[in-house]
């Protein structure tokens, strides 16, 4: 049967990658497993959801945890800590990329639980005034005893002069200005900052405003959540007009037939954005903005949800970071000690080989001595003769690794890499230890 040239390069690739990249993708599970996996997820619409280990499993591999906690409608940080509860592994760095491309990447196995430990768990839409639910947050009409970050935040602002867009900035150290805005929206900014830190402290976190480490350096907004720590920034957008020619330039049209006047105007937008600050994926949202139906008050609730759920990710991450260091570690200290092992080896094997090729030198010379001593009779051996024999018999003791029994045994087991020996070995009599 006639191939499209298609499937030819496709199996010309897979035959130039080799046998190994079979293997790997078909480690992973088929996509027919995905589908049936993303069809039993379970629905909370009538309720809270039991699910067991295996259930759990299937599910955390079969879609993203954002997209799958918004399917449940809970936060990600609950799945995430359903997963350590029950102990169950999720998809690492790359995974879904890795599938969105073609490949099954691997996964690893639900290993038993000992007897005794939990294998269910109950998951349900959070309540109005839960903990999952996000809170009111009210703002106030008037910065009066502001918060301590947002008095920090008006000093830097009302101290600094406008740029020529006529916006006031506080720049920050890696993600930009942290605060970004005209007169006209800078009480308001502030406000929605204060009601922010305070619902943040009402839950246990600090919202904070960091001095520059440094001279010339930048200012940090971020929240405190049980030690991680969440950047944000809050900034007027600029929006694009169409320009209206002013007199100068149309009188420069008119003489030269041409102008250098710009085609848009960036001007204020008078809008708000609120931005979150956190590595990719660590909250399902990390942008909110004015609308022409909503406003950032309305959103302050769900951005306190999204801060936290953001620093269980990030403390997560950091925990696998963690583990990964020590596996490389690890694996790094054991690729060590085996090369060690492998010089010492070396060096054992080596020093065998000299010792043999010394006495069978020694051996040699033995039987020449004693043939010359038979060769020259007693009575014709000048002194010279008598004394270059001694020095020769001498010599060939000293070849002789016989001669040294004490030396010959050497430890089978390396030293320590630390020992200072400048031998890659040391004998049973020379121990360093």
């Amino acid at each position: 049967m006639h191939r499209s040239h298609g499937s030819s390069v496709a199996e010309s690739s897979d035959a130039r990658r080799g046998p190994d990249h079979r293997s790997v993708s078909s480690r992973g599970p088929p996509r027919a497993v995905h589908r049936a996996a993303v069809r039993n997820i379970p629905r909370m619409d009538e309720g809270p959801v039991r699910l067991t280990r295996e259930s759990l499993y299937e599910i955390v591999w079969a879609k993203p945890m954002t997209h799958l906690a918004a399917e449940l409608g809970v936060q990600a940080s609950i799945l995430v800590e359903a997963c350590r509860q029950l102990d169950v592994p999720r998809p690492g760095s790359g995974y879904w990329t890795r599938l969105a491309y073609g490949q099954r990447p691997s996964r690893p196995s639900l290993d038993p639980r000992p007897e005794g430990s939990p294998h269910e768990i109950e998951l349900a839409k959070p309540r109005s005034g839960s903990a999952g639910s996000a809170p009111v947050v009210q703002v106030r009409t008037t910065l009066r005893n502001a918060h301590p970050a947002v008095e920090t935040l008006r000093n830097l602002l009302v101290s600094d002069s406008p740029d020529r867009d006529g916006m006031h900035v506080v720049r920050g150290e890696s993600y930009g200005a942290i605060v970004r805005v005209t007169d006209a929206t800078r009480d308001r900014a502030l406000r929605l900052l204060d009601a922010l830190g305070r619902s943040l402290a009402e839950r246990g976190h600090a919202l904070r405003c960091q001095a520059p480490q440094r001279m010339y350096g930048s200012h940090a907004l971020e929240v405190d959540v049980a030690g991680e720590v969440v950047a944000l920034a809050i900034v007027e957008p600029m929006k694009q007009r169409t320009h209206v020619p002013t007199p100068a330039e149309v009188e420069t049209q008119r003489r030269s037939g041409w102008s250098f006047a710009p085609r848009f105007d960036h001007v204020p937008s008078g809008q708000l954005v609120l931005r979150l600050h956190a590595p990719y994926g660590a909250a399902r949202r990390s942008t909110w903005a004015d609308r022409t139906n909503q406003r950032l008050e309305d959103l302050l609730g769900r951005v306190v949800l999204a801060i936290e759920e953001a620093a269980v990710t990030i403390r997560e991450q950091r925990r696998e970071e963690r583990e990964r260091e020590r596996v490389y570690q690890e694996e790094r200290a054991r690729r060590a000690r085996a090369e060690h092992l492998a010089q010492h080896q070396k060096a054992l094997g080596d020093d065998l080989i000299n010792m043999a090729t010394g006495w069978s030198r020694a051996e040699s010379v033995r039987e020449f001595l004693s043939a010359v001593e038979e060769a020259v009779p007693a009575a014709t051996r000048c002194a010279d003769f008598t004394a270059w024999l001694a020095w020769a018999r001498s010599f060939q003791r000293s070849l002789d690794p016989l001669g040294r029994p004490d030396a010959i045994a050497k430890r089978l087991e390396p030293p320590p890499e630390s020992a200072g020996d400048a031998s890659p070995f040391w004998s049973s009599t020379s121990d360093p230890r």
